[in-house]
């Protein structure tokens, strides 16, 4: 089982790959999800990254003079 976050019909959705289908689940499985019956054909999703970052951390590390 492979767990994906995915856009279908428009929304993003938390599931599990296996073969071709994906069966959906109410929320990710960190945070309480359930699986759910509802199974979608792979080739009708669009894959997104794993997981929604709430935050973007950089720091720059090229300043000019420095070695």
């Amino acid at each position: 089982m492979k767990l994906i976050r995915f856009q279908y019909s428009q929304k993003n959705y938390y599931g599990d790959l296996e073969g071709d289908q994906v069966t959906l689940w109410s929320n990710a499985s960190w945070l309480g999800g359930r699986r759910s019956t509802e199974k979608i054909l792979f080739k009708d999703v669009t894959l997104l990254a794993p997981c929604q970052p709430n935050k973007v951390v950089a720091t720059a590390t090229n300043y000019p003079g420095v070695t």
